[in-house]
């Protein structure tokens, strides 16, 4: 059976039985130092609906205190956030700096998977060369693209 991940806004206002009755299994949000969604991360766990927590530039660093925040609610972990675009959600970055945040997220979350930053460029040879032994899986924002780029 498929799973359906909805993104969802950071402050957690989409109603969980809302997801529930569209048949998501699991959804993605943003944290930010100012906004605690214990209480919807907890909804989501109790409704069966899985967690990707993502770190974005929005995050602001200090990323334990998500781990201890929100431990036992979340059930993976996205680094970055579109480093090779230019985008409003992109948070630029070289590929050094994607490796030195996912490893501190692994050190973080030694046991919960970590997924790499999806692209958006359209240009998958960003990561050539890129060490992924971090992370677990790629995000993918499987945006039409020109071959032009």
């Amino acid at each position: 059976m498929a799973a359906l991940g909805l993104n969802v806004s950071a402050d957690g206002r989409i109603p969980v039985d809302t997801l529930s009755g569209l048949g998501a299994s699991w959804v993605r949000v943003v944290a930010r130092p100012h906004v605690d969604l214990t209480a919807y991360l907890t909804q989501c766990h109790a409704a069966g609906i899985r967690v990707l927590l993502v770190l974005a530039r929005e995050s602001g660093g200090g990323y334990a205190a998500y781990r201890d925040r929100y431990a036992g609610l979340i059930t993976a972990v996205q680094v970055g956030n579109e480093p090779d675009g230019e985008g409003e959600s992109s948070w630029i970055m070289s590929q050094a700096e994607l490796v030195a945040l996912g490893r501190t997220a692994r050190a973080i979350w030694p046991d919960l998977p970590i997924v790499c930053a999806g692209l958006c460029s359209g240009q998958d040879a960003w990561l050539n060369g890129v060490d992924l032994s971090w992370c677990d899986a790629l995000g993918i924002h499987a945006y039409t693209q020109s071959s032009e780029k």
